[in-house]
């Protein structure tokens, strides 16, 4: 009560017309959308690009992929607006997930999102696969996942994510497992991957010794991939020497994102090294003994596996098969 003023208090009452805004800002999905042929000399788009007004999107992804989330979804008027998030789970290759956006005023505004996976690429038979489903990994002696000369068992696990289950290394030192036969010569690895914390760098491996100290090796790397700007980000080929990694001088720009899903293949025919990312062609190159620093010998023969640098990486749909009409 006011003494001032008769005992009589005055209030200031605000109104404001409740949001209507229903739009989203941003939209991240857990894979690289596929923006067409791969340009080196420019970094593809890690997430979809909105357009105001627009709503529905069809989005093709890699291959083999069979589950795809929505990280990400923000309102514009993030304040007050919210976001119901459904993610797609792919059948035959195809599949729909969908953000329903709820305004302030209570006005609704869905936005649709069409997967379309690309086509897998050819192989030839199958020398080994294993898609971790069983809820383990392969510890059999002779073919099972191996830290050097024994089988791990202190720094894989399997673990949930998102629409299944997946092979994590889940220790941060520097490692390579290799899996399969040594004997192995012409074949490909491929495998789906993804860095769960920076900077981690997660690979595939091929033509790996028996103590796993040499092999080759495709891997995505968080570094400056020297385009202009600075900007971060790219695939890198390498050779391990005795436990030492010499890569290729070469960078290939890709986007760098923790979180996100890459589906990677590596093949090593004769002394021909070709690396794929998400589909895409980015190496294809010869090993005469003289392609990396150093000038190590070509490797002929070997087991496969992953590499995983630094921080927690997950791996999934790992598979070796040889070459298409071998």
């Amino acid at each position: 009560m006011s003494a001032d003023d008769n005992g009589a208090t005055y209030y200031t009452l605000a109104m404001a017309k409740a949001s209507e805004d229903a739009t989203l800002s941003s939209l991240k999905l857990s894979v690289i959308p596929d923006s067409g042929p791969y340009n080196p000399g420019a970094l593809a788009d890690s997430d979809i690009i909105l357009i105001p007004g627009i709503y529905e999107y069809t989005v093709k992804v890699p291959s083999r992929t069979t589950y795809v989330a929505v990280t990400e979804a923000v309102p514009t008027a993030s304040n007050v607006a919210t976001a119901q998030i459904t993610d797609a789970v792919l059948t035959e290759g195809s599949g729909t997930a969908s953000v329903k956006v709820t305004a302030e005023a209570g006005n609704v505004q869905t936005y649709t999102v069409h997967l379309e996976a690309n086509p897998d690429a050819a192989h030839g038979a199958v020398l080994y696969e294993e898609d971790f489903e069983n809820g383990i990994y392969n510890q059999d002696p002779s073919s099972g996942w191996k830290l050097g000369t024994a089988i791990d068992t202190a720094n894989l696990r399997v673990v949930n994510d998102g629409g299944g289950k997946v092979l994590e290394k889940y220790t941060n030192p520097n490692m390579a497992f290799t899996v399969g036969s040594g004997a192995w010569t012409n074949y490909e690895v491929r495998a789906r991957l993804k860095a769960v914390a920076s900077p981690a760098l997660p690979g595939i491996n091929a033509r790996a010794s028996a103590d796993g100290r040499n092999f080759y090796m495709l891997r995505i790397h968080d570094g400056e991939n020297g385009l202009a700007g600075g900007s971060k980000g790219y695939i890198s080929l390498g050779r391990s020497v005795d436990g030492a990694l010499k890569e290729y001088t070469v960078k290939m720009p890709y986007p760098y994102v923790v979180g996100k899903w890459y589906q990677l293949r590596l093949v090593v025919n004769g002394s021909r090294l070709m690396g794929y990312v998400d589909d895409k062609l980015v190496f294809d190159v010869t090993d005469n003994g003289s392609l990396f620093p150093g000038q190590p010998p070509a490797l002929s023969q070997g087991k496969a596996g992953i590499r995983s640098a630094n921080q927690a990486t997950r791996f999934d749909d790992f598979a070796v098969y040889e070459p298409e009409n071998n």
